[in-house]
């Protein structure tokens, strides 16, 4: 039985956050842990417009106090419009995993 199945909120758990100018996307996931914690993650990105497609994919450890958040992979791309862009942060620490999605079309 997960976090999820008991009605407690998980131990860790991800949000994505991006940032827009004119025509860019900054975006980069954030890990948040409500316990000390250690781990790994993915961040991939998808990103496909009249200009193209291109991917990314990020990957690396992380270390939490009680609290804390910490950054897990960022990229800007190229956000005219029509462009989608698609991102998913996942990972696993204290036996938990966690995983988190974003995707947004360009007006």
């Amino acid at each position: 039985m997960d976090a999820a199945d008991t009605g407690t909120p998980p131990v860790i758990s991800c949000h994505i956050e991006a940032d827009k100018s004119r025509s860019a996307i900054n975006v980069h996931g954030v890990i948040v842990s409500i316990s000390p914690a250690t781990g790994r993650y993915i961040f991939e990105i998808k990103k496909e417009g009249r200009s193209g497609s291109s991917s990314v994919q990020q990957s690396g450890y992380f270390t939490l106090s009680v609290g804390e958040t910490v950054g897990a992979g960022q990229s800007t791309v190229d956000f005219s419009k029509g462009t989608r862009v698609r991102a998913r942060l996942a990972g696993e620490g204290l036996g938990q995993k966690f995983s988190c999605d974003f995707d947004e079309i360009s007006k």
